[in-house]
């Protein structure tokens, strides 16, 4: 409930600032000198039914009035190689601010409606694959949940040899149950995480494996879009696991792993990275891994601006992405303020912790 809460607040906010254009008293101090938009899921708006995953979700539409608000406002929209060499200057003297335009998961509607879009403005993007994803070692369980949800009245799932039964007549119950089962979920260890699905699944006679297969691309479309000089292909862990709760040597494997894989498939290297999951998910552990490691780049879930200030933290850039059901090119102007990050991190534009 909580969740629900903050996410009717947050939407209140930004309905708020951009009424009273109190945003831009923020802009100047806060909004940088650039941004990462982060992006999952392109969805035309008549596939769209009740959704619990609608912070990963964006139309055609919308995806290409982003386009067009950075476009109209003199934006260099750059590629992840391009973001690291102007972090290497150190200093903001540039003609323009810029944008970078990613996409996590590897989801197939990014391949089928915002590849032709992003082709159309010539924008370069980078993909962020999670291998086991993308050949079923590993579940989009987030959607997978949702759809269970939606269709049954009550789920059961036993945990540690405790039985639990959540009821979810009504939407927002069933709103309440699939966050509090997603908690749950990324809470576990890999083993326990592992196991949690597939019981959860397996009662409910879930086809997990092909339902995840028709929400994913394919290799051959990732290599048709790696072939691309506009697409950048950046790592995103094996099997997109919550890193903060595996041990050190686990997400060693599961990052280095994931690089390995994607190399092996498309035949040119991979130098960024993203992580997966909300901003709890990746602290300091696995900042100094990903450095250690080798990658340009390491893309948060933390809500922020690119600064100057970013280049000793190379391993740990902030981003801004879609938050519940708001319409994120509507409030673009908003979220590029700087506002929004400056009061959830009191004032401070850089986080490294």
């Amino acid at each position: 409930m909580k969740g629900i809460i903050r996410d009717i607040s947050f939407k209140a906010l930004l309905k708020i600032m951009k009424f009273s254009k109190t945003h831009e008293l923020f802009r100047p101090f806060y909004g940088g000198f650039g941004h990462i938009l982060k992006f999952h899921r392109v969805i035309p708006a008549q596939q769209k039914g009740i959704r619990f995953n609608q912070d990963l979700e964006v139309t055609p539409e919308e995806l290409e009035n982003c386009i067009k608000f950075c476009l109209e406002r003199n934006y260099d929209i750059i590629s992840l190689d391009d973001l690291y060499i102007r972090l290497q200057k150190k200093n903001n003297k540039l003609p323009n601010n810029f944008v970078v335009f990613t996409f996590d998961d590897g989801y197939v509607d990014c391949y089928r409606h915002a590849y032709p879009i992003l082709r159309k403005y010539h924008v370069p993007f980078s993909v962020n694959i999670s291998p086991g994803l993308i050949e079923c070692r590993s579940l989009v369980w987030w959607y997978l949940l949702e759809d269970l949800l939606l269709h049954h009245r009550s789920v059961i799932l036993v945990n540690r040899q405790e039985k639990v039964v959540y009821n979810c007549r009504k939407k927002l119950e069933k709103c309440v149950v699939f966050r509090r089962l997603r908690k749950q979920i990324l809470n576990a260890g890999k083993a326990e995480y592992h196991q949690l699905l597939d019981q959860l699944f397996q009662r409910y006679h879930v086809d997990a494996t092909g339902q995840s297969v028709s929400l994913l691309m394919t290799w051959e479309q990732i290599r048709e879009m790696a072939r691309d000089p506009l697409v950048t292909i950046a790592a995103h862990t094996d099997q997109h696991l919550p890193l903060s709760r595996c041990p050190e040597g686990e997400v060693i494997e599961e990052i280095s792993r994931s690089r390995e894989q994607i190399e092996q498939a498309i035949g040119r290297p991979v130098e960024h990275f993203a992580y997966p999951y909300g901003h709890r998910e990746a602290g300091s552990r696995e900042f100094a891994i990903v450095k250690s490691l080798g990658f340009k780049t390491g893309i948060t879930t933390r809500f922020g601006n690119i600064f100057p200030e970013h280049h000793q933290h190379l391993e740990s850039l902030p981003s801004l992405y879609k938050i519940g059901n708001i319409g994120k090119a509507k409030f673009l102007d908003v979220l590029t303020s700087g506002a929004i990050s400056a009061l959830s991190y009191k004032m401070n534009k850089v986080i490294t912790v």
